[in-house]
């Protein structure tokens, strides 16, 4: 699951058009991740679930990826405490994913969109808004590309 968190994180904060905008990049990341939970809400439950389990919290190198990319956007919004501001932004995130997605009683993205821009001091139309589209898209429905361990395929005819 960190995999897919991180690497869709990647591809918010690279895609084009490119920008070192620590506002802009603080968005992407919310979208990225808001977007992870409403396009892949069993995923993200099942993730939710887990880290509730007995085992907690376990950082795993896809985890540790998330989290260096979570630190630099912290810091490039403009953090005198990266130390303190990334565990807060990964709590915000993760309250707003739960939030989102509690059976029975699930909170609108673009409301929990909003709350966690107010906090930041984002304008409404940095990142991906809701209903807007980028080339791309936010999370595109094949996931191989995300798990791939090989050499990519040589596309070229012979």
């Amino acid at each position: 699951m960190h995999r897919l968190m991180h690497r869709t994180l990647e591809e918010a904060l690279e895609r084009e058009p490119h920008t070192e905008d620590g506002r802009e990049r603080m968005a992407r990341a919310i979208d990225a991740i808001l977007g992870l939970a409403r396009e892949r809400p069993v995923l993200m439950r099942q993730h939710m679930a887990g880290l509730l389990q007995a085992e907690g919290f376990l950082p795993c190198p896809e985890q540790r990826r998330l989290a260096e990319l979570l630190r630099d956007t912290v810091a490039r919004h403009g953090s005198d405490d990266v130390d303190a501001d990334y565990p807060m932004l990964r709590a915000l995130l993760m309250g707003a994913v739960y939030a989102a997605l509690m059976p029975g009683a699930p909170m609108p993205v673009p409301v929990l969109r909003a709350e966690l821009f107010k906090r930041y001091r984002l304008d409404w139309e940095t990142g991906v808004p809701p209903d807007t589209e980028v080339p791309g898209g936010t999370c595109g429905a094949d996931l191989a590309r995300f798990f791939s361990t090989g050499p990519q395929p040589d596309t070229q005819s012979k």
